[in-house]
């Protein structure tokens, strides 16, 4: 891996205005602190095939896009991620098609907080998908649901593996959703306001 590279302000927090999608693509060694993104329209925050990055808690997100496909934030085929930062989606944004966070064929750590303001957000906060594992103590709050397991836009991506430990979940339709094969073992978790705390579907997957 190597020394890091820093992205980061020289002093305070540095906004960057999304006007288009930014990618990191085989990317190594990376640490972000003291960065708002702010997502305007449909631009997206890509990680593919990457690793050993990490956003920490005094980075933010701010988001007011809408329609088209709802990831805004993507990792695929990248190991040992870890994401802190809150993530803020205003009461302007509104879903699209899949997750607002989408995890494929990757490792990744979630902590911090997202929020939706407003009428709740129509589909997934998280989908984790194509035999992704997360490691998360991520706060979720006002969503269709809250983290999608084996899910995709069409409910129909592989399973993933997930574990939970100190995540509060509260008023999502579904507050953790397993499908297609997928497995998550709950530590700690808080729930509330949620119209189903967790649904496991019958196609072989498990919550312990």
């Amino acid at each position: 891996i190597g020394p890091y590279i820093n992205f980061m302000a020289d002093s305070g927090t540095v906004t960057i205005t999304m006007s288009g999608s930014i990618i990191f693509k085989n990317c190594s060694g990376m640490r972000f602190s003291n960065v708002n993104f702010y997502f305007a329209g449909q631009t997206s925050l890509i990680f593919d095939c990457c690793q050993s990055i990490r956003v920490y808690n005094s980075c933010t997100v701010n988001s007011d896009a809408t329609s088209g496909w709802s990831s805004r934030i993507q990792m695929t085929d990248c190991k040992s991620m870890s994401w802190e930062a809150n993530i803020t989606v205003s009461a302007q944004g509104t879903a699209g098609l899949g997750g607002f966070f989408v995890i494929r064929k990757s490792t990744v750590g979630l902590g911090g907080a997202m929020t939706k303001s407003g009428t709740r957000f129509a589909n997934h906060a998280i989908s984790i998908c194509d035999g992704s594992f997360l490691d998360t103590g991520m706060d979720v709050n006002n969503f269709n649901t809250g983290f999608a397991y084996g899910l995709n836009h069409y409910n129909a991506e592989a399973g993933s593996r997930g574990m939970h430990n100190g995540t509060t979940i509260q008023n999502c339709l579904t507050g953790i959703q397993l499908y297609n094969h997928s497995y998550v073992k709950v530590y700690s978790a808080s729930y509330s306001g949620n119209s189903v705390n967790t649904n496991v579907n019958s196609n072989r997957s498990e919550e312990h």
